[in-house]
């Protein structure tokens, strides 16, 4: 633990001095000043991270990274909880080693441990400062008259030249609050998605899922625990031995040789084993890549537009040596077997048709939470009507505009009108895909103004046209309720109303008249009279 605080001290000190030296005074810092200041310490911690590993050999600095990224890996995978700081480690110590193995410095220095532990601590500011950069580059550019997104984040210089960065979130994703999809409905789309992947990719992808679950530890069925044994034996026998637990090397060649996996009906087992292990190695030469095109420096932003990333490629071959450990394979594992569920791929450049057929089966999943939320509500003494539109009760076509009211539900007894939306949204891969997802759904405005949607052209954002449905409802109910005894003419009704999400996402930066929750929020304060 000393040791572990020295580093971390004088980490804080060579930060220190990169501060001191740009002449950033302490305060807290929005917005403009808040890029300006972002960008230079990265500028200045990049070329500082840079000179030192020069002085290292890239292969050295690989095997001290990848143990701490094993260990961590470790550590979350046996978390009965999410940890999201354990992910986040995860996330900066496969960017430290994609850092390193871009760079792949021939350095004649001895790279211990505690040396690195302090590259360690200001890669990681490096990569809250890019993340901070591109999302303060995009309040800028979207929410430029936003006063509520300016203060979304803002950098702390501290009095004694540390710096801190700070996000003004009270809407942190609760994982508890995601709306599941049915064990025989994941069944369903990984069956239907497995040929299209595997033609995408080039290769066997249930053959590459064994492998991969094989390396990760998982637990597996009776009949493939045969598999695991001869895994774990072939690896035993052939590793370099001069190594600790968590990191394995070993004869490329040797390796598909000895090894006797292979699925029935594969003619060629080292053909059908090479060419899954080579989709497990990185490519040094295409860290930077985004998309086809070489980035000039490595991307954290849209990690999905990325398909040569060490959390997906955590092989690295030298010679005709392999470097890896079995911890690294436990993130591949995930990524891929919870892309079903979540509706997104570890990454989708190249990957089009496999994209588009996640995207059709999204569609149909979201009327699950329709149908769920309709069931409930009866269940609990409302009167329900689903895709409910008002120009068909009313007999006026020049009321399509409006469009669908997801599901109606109505109780005399509370004297209550529920007016509410359903959406069904991915989990976010990283925070600028959530600041995407923020825009597409609610927009760049503080709030709506309803001069500004009460009309008849087309809306652009969800909120704003569920809000527009509501104005119609609140002024119009008694009209059109009472023509589907959905309600008594005589009595004057509370009219609530719920955007409600397969998950956990409410608008940062904009004020609305209606509430937002999540699914199992929902059906807990409803199941609780506490809406």
């Amino acid at each position: 633990m000393a040791e572990i605080n020295k580093n971390y001290k004088l980490a804080n000190e060579i930060i220190a001095d990169i501060i001191k030296k740009n002449d950033i005074k302490s305060g807290e810092y929005y917005y403009s000043e808040a890029l300006e200041i972002a960008k230079r310490i990265y500028k200045n911690l990049n070329e500082f991270v840079d000179k030192e590993l020069k002085q290292y050999n890239w292969l050295d600095v690989h095997y001290i990274l990848l143990e701490h990224y094993s260990k961590t890996i470790h550590e979350l995978d046996n978390k009965h909880e999410h940890d999201e700081l354990l992910k986040h480690q995860v996330y900066i110590l496969a960017y430290f080693i994609e850092l390193n193995l871009d760079k792949s410095y021939p350095g004649s220095s001895i790279a211990n441990t505690d040396k690195i532990n302090i590259l360690i601590r200001l890669v990681s500011l490096m990569y809250v400062l890019q993340e901070d950069i591109t999302t303060l580059n995009i309040i800028g550019n979207d929410y430029s008259n936003n006063s509520k997104a300016k203060k979304y984040l803002h950098l702390s210089i501290n009095e004694d030249l540390t710096i801190d960065s700070y996000v003004d979130n009270n809407t942190k994703e609760n994982y508890d609050h995601y709306f599941h999809i049915g064990h025989d409905s994941l069944k369903n789309i990984s069956k239907e998605i497995t040929y299209t992947l595997s033609n995408e990719l080039g290769i066997d992808f249930l053959g590459y899922m064994l492998i991969v679950m094989l390396f990760a530890q998982k637990s597996v069925s009776n009949d493939l625990k045969v598999f695991q044994i001869e895994l774990n034996n072939v690896l035993n026998e052939i590793r370099d031995k001069k190594f600790n637990s968590e990191i394995i090397k070993i004869n490329y060649d040797e390796f598909i040789s000895k090894l006797e996996i292979a699925p029935i009906g594969i003619k060629n087992k080292k053909e059908w084993l090479s060419e899954i292990l080579n989709y497990l190695i990185i490519d040094k030469e295409k860290i930077k890549y985004v998309g086809d095109k070489k980035n000039e420096y490595i991307n954290i932003d849209y990690r999905f537009k990325r398909e040569n990333r060490f959390d997906l490629k955590p092989i690295i071959k030298k010679d005709d040596i392999l470097i890896f450990s079995r911890e690294s394979l436990i993130i591949v594992f995930y990524q891929w077997n919870n892309c079903f569920e979540y509706f997104y791929l570890p990454y989708d450049f190249s990957l089009d048709r496999s994209a588009k057929l996640l995207r059709d089966k999204k569609k149909t999943y979201e009327k699950d939470i329709v149908s769920n939320v309709y069931n409930l509500l009866r269940k609990n003494n409302y009167k329900v009507v689903s895709n409910f539109e008002v120009y068909k009760i009313l007999k006026d076509k020049s009321l399509r505009y409006l469009g669908d009211y997801d599901i109606i539900a109505t109780n005399d007894k509370t004297k209550e009108i529920l007016i509410i939306e359903c959406k069904f949204i991915k989990l976010s891969r990283d925070k600028i895909e959530a600041l995407d997802q923020q825009k597409k759904f609610y927009g760049t405005a503080e709030k709506i103004i309803k001069k500004d949607i009460c009309h008849t052209e087309p809306l652009k954002y969800y909120d704003e046209k569920f809000q527009r449905r509501i104005y119609y409802m609140q002024d119009n109910y008694k009209k059109i309720l009472t023509k589907n005894n959905l309600i008594d003419i005589n009595i004057d009704y509370n009219i609530k109303s719920f955007m409600i999400f397969n998950r956990y996402f409410t608008p940062l930066f904009k004020e609305l008249d209606f509430e937002v929750l999540s699914f199992n929020k929902f059906k807990e304060s409803l199941e609780s009279n506490q809406l």
